[in-house]
């Protein structure tokens, strides 16, 4: 958390600079490495310089929220930023969870994972894992997700200014349509 703490805003505004799309493929990308190599940490040192730069890495929170404002229209944005809030919360709670399931599985399924495997050496490889294969998924599904930021480039991104050039003209009609009688 320190290291979000320090970085989120930077990564704001170099999603802002480059775009939403390659500062949250960086962001999973950290995710999977760094989880990895948490679990694979034999020293303190390791296991805590390891979350500190999965942290740094991975300002997402924001740009997400700015990518969900973004790609929805107006009547939508508070659906969107209410399920990317939603998703979090749901992921603080479900993780642990799942990884505290998953943690030390030599001591709570032998059957399945002998002593002297990884696991027994990396007792909480298991859960770091299947984080980071399950962030590989979502990579992956990042293929599909619009480049979308402000910038002339992007016909996503021309569809909304001119949408919003439109409503404005339309309501300069209307106050002057109203001035004047």
């Amino acid at each position: 958390m320190l290291g979000r703490t320090l970085t989120s805003t930077a990564w704001g505004m170099v999603a802002d600079r480059i775009g939403r799309k390659p500062v949250i493929v960086l962001g999973i990308f950290s995710v999977i490495l760094f989880s990895a190599l948490f679990g694979l940490s034999v020293h303190y040192w390791m296991a805590i310089s390891t979350r500190f730069l999965l942290g740094s890495l991975n300002g997402i929170i924001g740009p997400i929220r700015a990518y969900a404002i973004e790609v929805c229209r107006p009547e939508h944005h508070a659906i969107a930023l209410s399920l990317v809030s939603t998703a979090w919360a749901i992921g603080l709670i479900v993780g642990p969870t799942i990884g505290g399931y998953l943690a030390q599985p030599t001591e709570k399924y032998p059957k399945l994972f002998p002593v002297d495997s990884l696991f027994g050496r990396f007792p909480y490889f298991l859960p770091c894992l299947c984080i980071s294969v399950f962030s590989f998924l979502v990579l992956i599904s990042c293929i599909w997700l619009p480049v979308c930021a402000i910038n002339p480039q992007c016909s996503h991104c021309l569809y909304i200014l001119l949408q919003m050039c439109e409503q404005n003209i339309h309501h300069i009609k209307i106050f002057l349509q109203s001035t004047l009688i």
